[in-house]
C-alpha cells in the first residue's frame, strides 16, 4: 500500500506533466532496496517521494503523510536548480548526526539513482559507494552497497567517449537555394495585396526544398553495397535557416579510414540533388494564358569542409540560462515548474521537460570558432549545381599525388581521383569521375577571418557535360558558367 499511496500523491501533483520511464525505473529500484533491507514505511516513502517528485514543497508532504517523512524528504531533495539528488543523498548518508531512518532513505535514493546513472556520474558514485560500504556497520547493508557499485556504468566510459568525440573529424555541410531572395521578392510583388496567395507560394517553395533536402538524406544514409554507409546517429542538423540547412557529421577516431569513402558518397549525393531545381511560377492553373507572369527554376548549391577546431556551446548555454531563470521567475520556481520550463525553452536553453523527478535537458549541438566563421564566409563562393569543397576536406580526400591533379585540356580544369578504402586491410576502389577548379580566396574577401583560403568547385564528368542543358535560370547559373567554360566542356568531349 505504501507504493500506491506515493503514486497516488505523485499523480495528483504532476497535474498533466509527464513521468518518464527513467523515473519509474528509479522508483522501482528504491522500492526493491527498501524491501531487501527491510526499511520502515517512513524511509521507504521519503525516498520514493524524493525520487519521483523532488520539487514539491515540504508542507504538501506533511498534509498527505507525516512530519517525519516530510523532514527526511526535505533533507534528501536538491535545493539548487540543477543539483543532483544522488549527491544530496550521499552527503546525507555520510552525516554522522543522522539516525537510521534518514540513512536508510538515503540508501534507497542512491539505489534509485544507480539504476538510471549515466557514465558521467559513474566514477564519483563508485568512490562514494566504496566509502559508504566501508563505513556501514551492518553487513547486509554493506554488501548491498557493494553490489550497487558493481551495477554502475563502466568506469571511465564517459572519459573515453569524450576523448573519441574530441578526436573525431567533423564534416560541415551547407545546403542552400540559389537566387531564393530575388525569387521571394518577385513572389511578394506578384501577390500584391493577396496575402493568402503569397503564403501559398511560400509554403510550396519550402515544401520543394524539404523534398530535395530529404532526397539528400536518403542518398547519404541509404544502405550501400560496400558497407561504408553514413550512420545517421553521427549526423545532426544544427540549424535550419529557412531555405538553408547546416548539417554536421562526426567521423569517429576508429572510423578515420572510412573518410574518403564517406566523402565520395557525400559528393555524389550532393551533386545528384544539386542537379535538380525548385520551381515557382506566378501563372495560375485557373488562367494558364495570363500575361505577364513570372517563373523561376532555382538550383541548389553545396559547400562542405572539415572543422578541425571548434567549440561546442549548447551545453554551456543550457546550464547558464537554466541556472539564472529563478532570477526572472522567483526562487521558488525551479526544476519542474511549468513557467521555468517554458521560459527556458523560449530563451533557447535547449529542449526542457519536467518529469516530476528532475529537469530533463535535451540540447542540439552548436559550435563556435574561427573555422566556423571561415566556413560561413566561404559559403558565398559556392556555385549552383556544384559541390564546393574547402581546402581542409579536399586535402584529406584528394591527397594521392600519383592520381590526383591530372590536368585536362580545358584551362584550369583538373581531374581528381578518390582512393576509397573498402576495409582496413588496405583494399580500395577508385572514384575516377570528379573534376574540379581551384579558387584562391584572398583575405579581403573573407571578412574578419584574417587570412586567405582555397576552395575547390567539384563536379563529375556528366555534370559538366549537362550544364548547358539545365532547366535552372541562366542568370542564377552565371557564376557556374564563368568557372566551367565551353572550352572545358569541349575538352571533356
Amino acid at each position: 500500500m505504501s507504493a500506491i499511496k506515493v503514486l497516488d500523491f505523485v499523480a495528483s501533483e504532476l497535474k498533466g506533466q509527464i513521468l518518464t520511464v527513467s523515473s519509474l525505473s528509479a522508483f522501482v529500484a528504491a522500492e526493491k532496496a527498501a524491501d531487501k533491507l527491510d526499511m520502515n514505511e517512513t524511509s521507504r516513502q521519503a525516498a520514493q517521494l524524493a525520487v519521483l517528485l523532488p520539487s514539491v514543497p515540504r508542507e504538501y508532504i506533511c498534509r498527505k503523510f507525516d512530519s517525519k517523512t516530510a523532514d527526511i524528504f526535505e533533507a534528501l531533495r536538491p535545493k539548487k536548480t540543477l543539483s543532483k539528488i544522488v549527491y544530496v543523498a550521499i552527503r546525507l548518508y555520510n552525516n554522522s548526526g543522522i539516525d537510521k531512518v534518514h540513512r536508510d532513505a538515503a540508501i534507497a535514493v542512491v539505489a534509485a539513482e544507480v539504476a538510471v546513472a549515466s557514465p558521467d556520474d559513474g566514477e564519483y558514485m563508485a568512490e562514494c559507494l566504496r566509502i559508504m560500504a566501508d563505513r556501514e556497520t551492518e553487513p547486509k547493508r554493506s554488501d548491498f552497497l557493494k553490489d550497487l557499485r558493481v551495477q554502475l556504468p563502466e568506469l571511465g566510459s564517459a572519459d573515453s567517449q569524450g576523448e573519441s568525440r574530441g578526436q573525431a573529424t567533423v564534416i560541415s555541410i551547407s545546403m542552400d537555394i540559389c537566387g531564393s531572395t530575388e525569387a521571394k521578392a518577385k513572389m511578394r510583388a506578384c501577390a500584391g495585396d493577396n496575402k493568402g496567395q503569397l503564403t501559398e507560394w511560400y509554403e510550396e517553395f519550402h515544401r520543394q526544398f524539404l523534398l530535395l533536402e530529404w532526397e539528400f538524406y536518403s542518398q547519404l544514409f541509404r544502405n550501400g553495397c560496400d558497407g561504408l554507409d553514413w550512420d545517421w546517429k553521427h549526423a545532426f542538423v544544427v540549424k535550419g535557416m529557412g531555405d538553408e540547412i547546416w548539417l554536421l557529421y562526426e567521423v569517429s577516431e576508429v572510423d578515420q579510414w572510412k573518410l574518403k569513402s564517406l566523402a565520395a558518397r557525400l559528393f555524389h549525393a550532393a551533386l545528384n540533388v544539386a542537379a535538380k531545381s525548385i520551381h515557382w511560377t506566378s501563372a495560375s492553373d485557373d488562367d494558364p494564358c495570363q500575361q505577364p507572369f513570372e517563373t523561376r527554376h532555382l538550383p541548389l548549391k553545396f559547400y562542405m569542409d572539415i572543422l578541425d577546431d571548434a567549440y561546442e556551446v549548447s551545453g554551456n548555454r543550457c546550464d547558464f540560462v537554466t541556472e539564472r531563470l529563478p532570477e526572472i521567475l522567483g526562487a521558488e520556481k525551479n526544476l519542474n515548474n511549468r513557467d521555468f520550463i517554458e521560459l527556458g525553452n523560449r530563451l533557447h536553453a535547449g529542449s526542457l521537460m519536467g518529469d516530476g523527478r528532475r529537469l530533463i535537458q535535451t540540447i542540439r549541438t552548436d559550435y563556435i570558432g574561427w573555422e566556423v566563421d571561415r566556413f560561413f564566409r566561404a559559403t558565398k563562393f559556392a556555385l549552383p549545381r556544384v559541390a564546393t569543397v574547402g581546402q581542409n576536406l579536399f586535402d584529406k580526400v584528394f591527397n594521392d599525388p600519383k592520381m590526383s591533379g591530372k590536368g585536362l585540356d580545358g584551362a584550369g580544369l583538373q581531374k581528381a581521383v578518390i582512393k576509397c578504402p573498402i576495409n582496413q586491410r588496405g583494399f580500395a576502389r577508385y572514384d575516377y569521375d570528379f573534376r574540379y577548379v581551384k579558387k584562391d580566396i584572398t583575405p579581403e574577401k573573407l571578412k574578419g577571418v584574417g587570412e586567405g583560403y582555397a576552395v575547390y568547385r567539384v563536379l563529375r564528368k556528366h555534370d559538366l557535360l549537362e550544364l548547358n542543358h539545365t532547366y535552372a535560370d541562366r542568370t542564377v547559373m552565371e557564376g557556374t558558367f564563368e568557372v566551367f567554360t565551353p572550352e572545358m566542356v569541349q575538352a571533356e568531349r
